[in-house]
Formats: structure tokens, sequence, C-alpha cells
């Protein structure tokens, strides 16, 4: 069975400043969740964490180029969840 290997010739400075963005991302939702937890809403910033970097994973493998056309929804939804909860909440 062979190892998956990154596929990294194809990146641009687009594809690494998004990237980097991305781990800042994930790393804050880790941290948020990691602090309020358990809970729901911390709950909640624990998977997206973990999506922001499995994301990045799949980017790097070269697993479906146009991987926005899912991480776009997936932020947009996450914003709109936290908005919603948060105004019932407050």
């Amino acid at each position: 069975m062979s190892r998956p290997e990154t596929n990294t010739e194809s990146l641009t400075t687009l594809h690494w400043i998004a990237i980097g963005l991305t781990i800042i991302t994930g790393v804050i939702h880790l941290v948020l969740g990691i602090m309020a937890f358990p809970g729901v809403l911390p709950t909640a910033f624990l998977l997206a964490g973990i999506g922001f970097f499995a994301g990045i994973g799949l980017l790097l493998l070269g697993y479906r180029r146009s991987l926005y056309i899912v991480g776009v929804p997936f932020v947009a939804v996450q914003i709109v969840l936290y908005l919603w909860i948060n105004q019932r909440a407050g």
C-alpha cells in the first residue's frame, strides 16, 4: 500500500496565503473550543478547527483543488450559526 504524497508544485502564492490564514483560523477555533469546553458551541468550534486542518491536508494531497467550493459554504454556515446562536443567547 502506497502512502499518499503531497502535491505542492501547482500551488500559487494565493494558495499559500490561504493555507496560512486557514492555519491561523483553525488554531483560533481549537483554542476557543478547548478553553470553553464542554458545551455545544465549544464542540462546534473544535469540529470547525479540525475541519480547517482537514481541508489543508486535502489541498496539500492534491485532492480536488477546487476545495473552495466546499470551504466557502463551510465558513459561511459557521458565521451564520455563530451569529444566530449568540443572538439567541444574548
